[in-house]
């Protein structure tokens, strides 16, 4: 076990290398975030929704979520666009990879996207049917930089039911992450992609679990500063002026981008990775027969952008 947290923790050492050297991978987040970020808001300060019938906000519910997982959906797409062109070119054009995403990937991905938002809708309709904080005076309040600070990190739905769910929408989303390199890369269809991304993750479930809980640590590192300066305006009745408020959700931006993309990363790897492995245990079967000892996957080197190796090889669209 303690083999695979560090192979585990050894990719996120990398992604964070990745990032460095190749800063426009993040350039897709920051896109996500600059619709995701104001239709929050926009939720919580614009939309109306008291008085409604329950169906109509279950609609409105659905059909904002749906969006949301277009969103997350695109940028995940956009990314894996960016590390075959750093793959097979050795440099990166993010018009060029969107406009393939848009012509590839889009049509075969939005079963996927569907299914996703359907999984996300429900496990909404739990969280919020099992959560005991109700505010039914959301709608009233008024849209300041300090509230929208608030709101992005989301302060105002800390609770043990709320936690649950969140872990559990993450664990669904990096399910779909790693389900994706099947239709970016290989050209897969939906079917097929969900069904490739389930038998990875069968196959290699507690390293799956393993970036898992290092992407949260590694993403609670991040939102740190932030949280920080939150509780202590929170717990000490510190008040900021806005510019403070202004910078810390310039920031959110960045810590949340950096998060989401740090998830994409350690999928596409694993992805990858998985496909390096069943290559040699096909190499070894062939020279040795099919009864020959293969080798686990942590004896498989892992794949990176930072190296020479053409590790797209191993997929052919």
């Amino acid at each position: 076990m303690v083999d695979r947290f560090r192979d585990s923790f050894a990719i996120i050492k990398y992604c964070f290398t990745a990032i460095i050297k190749w800063p426009v991978l993040i350039t897709p987040l920051l896109f996500c975030w600059a619709l995701y970020a104001p239709l929050v808001l926009y939720i919580k300060f614009g939309l109306k929704t008291k008085g409604m019938p329950v169906m109509t906000q279950l609609g409105i519910s659905f059909i904002i979520i749906c969006i949301l997982s277009f969103i997350l959906s695109i940028s995940c797409l956009w990314v894996l666009e960016l590390m075959r062109q750093i793959e097979i070119k050795g440099r990166v054009n993010l018009f060029e990879a969107f406009f393939n995403l848009l012509v590839r990937d889009v049509i075969r991905a939005l079963p996927i996207m569907i299914l996703w938002a359907f999984i996300w809708f429900i496990l909404f309709v739990l969280s919020v049917i099992f959560s005991k904080k109700h505010n039914d005076d959301d709608n009233n309040q008024s849209l300041t930089a300090e509230s929208a600070a608030e709101t992005l990190m989301g302060t105002n739905n800390i609770s043990f039911s709320g936690a649950f769910f969140s872990a559990v929408e993450k664990a669904v989303r990096m399910i779909v992450f790693l389900i994706y390199p099947a239709i970016a890369w290989e050209g897969r269809n939906s079917f097929d992609a969900i069904k490739r991304g389930m038998q990875i993750l069968k196959g290699h479930l507690k390293k799956f679990v393993g970036g898992y809980i290092l992407t949260e640590v590694a993403a609670a590192l991040v939102y740190l500063p932030a949280a920080i300066l939150y509780e202590i305006h929170s717990r000490l009745h510190v008040q900021y002026p806005d510019w403070v408020w202004v910078t810390i959700l310039i920031y959110l931006a960045f810590a949340w981008s950096l998060s989401m993309l740090l998830e994409q990363l350690y999928t596409a790897d694993l992805y990858t990775w998985n496909a390096k492995w069943e290559h040699e245990c096909r190499k070894i079967k062939h020279a040795k027969g099919p009864k020959a000892k293969l080798p686990s996957l942590s004896k498989v080197k892992p794949p990176s952008l930072l190296d020479d190796t053409p590790d797209m090889k191993f997929f052919k669209r």
